[in-house]
């Protein structure tokens, strides 16, 4: 998770932002708070990745700094921060399911979850 800290830093110098207009867009006081996050000083939620990427303009895995590999193996675990295994597993199972499946199962297992999700909205 070092990682996140460093880019937080290196894509608010490459927007021109300083702290103080980076706490302004990701929600905080004052730059105190980004001072410390930038410095690892500060723990950050999921919901605060997806907060900066936003106040950023990047995405949450550029932010994070995962490759394309990390990116589909890592992603599900930091979705599910309450460490509830059984979820967790299904979860993988699916993915496991949807990779070892034809074209056409996986269009079948994309519009489930899809309209799923869109209950959910």
């Amino acid at each position: 998770m070092l990682e996140v800290y460093k880019n937080i830093k290196k894509f608010r110098l490459e927007r021109g932002y300083s702290q103080t207009k980076l706490a302004e867009l990701a929600g905080y006081k004052d730059k105190t708070a980004i001072s410390h996050i930038e410095l690892g000083k500060r723990k950050l939620t999921p919901d605060k990745v997806i907060r900066f990427a936003d106040a950023l303009g990047v995405s949450p895995m550029d932010l994070m700094g995962w490759s394309d590999e990390q990116r589909r193996a890592d992603i599900v675990s930091v979705l599910l921060e309450n460490n509830d295994n059984e979820f967790y597993n299904l979860i993988i199972n699916i993915v496991k399911q949807y990779r070892d499946s034809n074209d056409e199962n996986k269009q079948k297992m994309y519009n489930l979850l899809s309209a799923y999700s869109d209950t959910l909205k």
